[in-house]
């Protein structure tokens, strides 16, 4: 059975930028937005790099997911050469709070210069739901992740199936402005 999805529109978020894009130097910090990392931020990457609360139905989109999940292990590693195999070369990122469209290549430029100026970051943050939407080789993944400061933010990630394997092609980031901002250290009590 063959399916067709032509001329086809799926819009799920919104998200409304200044028109230059740029990505932010070391040490700006704007809690509003979702992209590129979490300065100051150093854990183990367990959800969403090892386990997601939720399984995907299909097996077309179990393979998706499991190519993002070794995109974000890469990403929290700040693997460029990993992050970068599941990411296609015109790939786009766009954050609510962001001045445009990242490409590719700017968000692999900011992780380098992040990481050689050794500020500690988290770029993958836990998953907390998602849903995908299996269109055979276009798989759509719907997120709401938690970052470990700050607000939770929607994701829609598209990932294509490219000889095999699927890789994202874009991905669009909108902050969830109407709750508080979440810190983890104000979660955890010392002993």
């Amino acid at each position: 059975m063959t399916r067709s999805w032509a001329g086809g529109l799926l819009h799920v978020i919104e998200a409304v930028q200044k028109p230059t894009p740029r990505y932010p130097t070391i040490g700006e910090a704007d809690k509003t937005g979702v992209l590129p990392s979490e300065s100051g931020v150093e854990t183990d990457c367990l959800n969403p790099c090892r386990v997601v609360p939720f399984r995907a139905p299909t097996l077309n989109a179990r393979t998706a997911v499991t190519s993002w999940q070794q995109m974000e292990i890469g990403a929290a590693a700040r693997d460029m050469n990993a992050w970068g195999y599941h990411v296609a070369e015109e790939a786009f990122l766009v954050d609510s709070a962001g001045d445009g469209a990242m490409t590719k290549k700017e968000y692999v430029a900011g992780t380098v210069e992040q990481k050689d100026a050794g500020l500690l970051t988290n770029q993958a943050p836990p998953l907390v739901w998602a849903r995908t939407y299996d269109f055979e080789d276009i798989i759509i993944l719907l997120a709401m992740q938690q970052p470990y400061q700050g607000r939770p933010f929607y994701a829609t990630r598209i990932l294509v199936n490219r000889d095999g394997r699927y890789q994202m092609v874009g991905s669009y980031y909108s902050a969830i402005r109407n709750v508080p901002v979440f810190s983890l250290s104000d979660q955890i009590d010392d002993p």
